[in-house]
């Protein structure tokens, strides 16, 4: 986890690196219905494979994923960053379609913009791997 302590008129920003831990109370999940058929998809070819190993591994090691033997399946994706590491992505746009939507919008930008105005402070979290700081709900686990 990356956290950067700065002003908007300070030139620097100061760097925290703090250890990644899971969301222990409650969990989140989407709701994917009772009548979700199988999903599969082709694994896109990826580059270098021994990064996705790698990448998989240290998940793997956080405990942040396990292995899974599901009809459902989704497509892997290798993106470097900006600093040449590399992040695993997973491309859930079919799991998404079957997924029941909210029945709720989500918040104007404008309404949260407008209740910030006055605010002597402000501050901006920016958790790195924080995707997988949210549990799932174990019986969603294997169409993920």
């Amino acid at each position: 986890m990356e956290l950067r302590f700065g002003h908007s008129n300070m030139k620097e920003s100061y760097l925290v690196e703090a250890k990644l831990r899971k969301r222990k109370s409650g969990e989140t999940f989407r709701d994917l219905g009772q009548s979700i058929e199988d999903l599969y998809r082709r694994a896109y070819p990826a580059s270098p494979d021994t990064a996705i190993e790698d990448e998989i591994k240290k998940l793997e090691d956080k405990k942040l994923i396990e292995k899974s033997n599901s009809p459902w399946s989704s497509g892997l994706v290798l993106v470097q960053k900006k600093d040449l590491s590399w992040r695993l992505c997973v491309d859930y746009r079919k799991l998404n379609d079957k997924t029941i939507k909210d029945a709720y919008p989500i918040p104007r930008i404008e309404d949260n913009i407008d209740a910030l105005s006055g605010a002597k402070w402000m501050s901006v979290l920016d958790l790195s791997m924080a995707y997988h700081q949210v549990p799932m709900n174990p019986a969603d686990k294997e169409k993920t």
